[in-house]
């Protein structure tokens, strides 16, 4: 180091528009503002849907749908419930003729 600095260029796009000028950056530039604006209209359009779209209203406007799920549900869950209750019944049903045939070889 001879202890001269060197002139910082300034590379920085707002701060100095001259770095971009060629028509394809120009180019380049606008299609992707409006890609993000484009972005941004969807986003704001699919959040408007979301709010508008709750689980009270689809139950308002398709109830029989709603009664159908409800059903099923209710279906499977106990469905399941009874399942297992049936799988411990066996489980123990096979430890105990396990343990009386142990007990009937001594």
């Amino acid at each position: 180091m001879d202890g001269q600095q060197k002139p910082q260029v300034d590379t920085d796009i707002k701060t100095n528009p001259d770095i971009n000028t060629s028509p394809e950056i120009k180019t380049q530039q606008a299609s992707a503002e409006e890609a993000r604006r484009s972005l941004d209209l969807a986003k704001d359009r699919l959040a408007e849907k979301a709010q508008q779209l709750t689980l009270k209203d689809y139950m308002t406007k398709h109830p029989y749908i709603s009664l159908g799920a409800a059903f099923f549900s209710g279906v499977l869950l106990g469905g399941s419930h009874e399942a297992r209750a049936d799988i411990s019944r066996t489980m123990m049903d096979v430890i105990g003729k396990e343990v009386i045939r142990q007990r009937e070889k001594h």
